[in-house]
């Protein structure tokens, strides 16, 4: 039926709503690591040198 087809749109909707947020703290999160990552690389170059 066509109510039922709006339910599972409107559900579906709302599970990519979750995902993408989810995705976007994960984004987040990888950018706050990115400096230590970036000073731990830097620490590495130079004590190899």
């Amino acid at each position: 039926t066509l109510t039922g087809s709006l339910d599972q749109l409107v559900s579906g909707s709302n599970t990519l709503t979750q995902k993408s947020s989810s995705l976007t703290a994960g984004v987040g999160q990888l950018v706050e690591k990115t400096p230590e990552l970036v000073s731990g690389i830097e620490k590495l170059s130079t004590g190899s040198n």
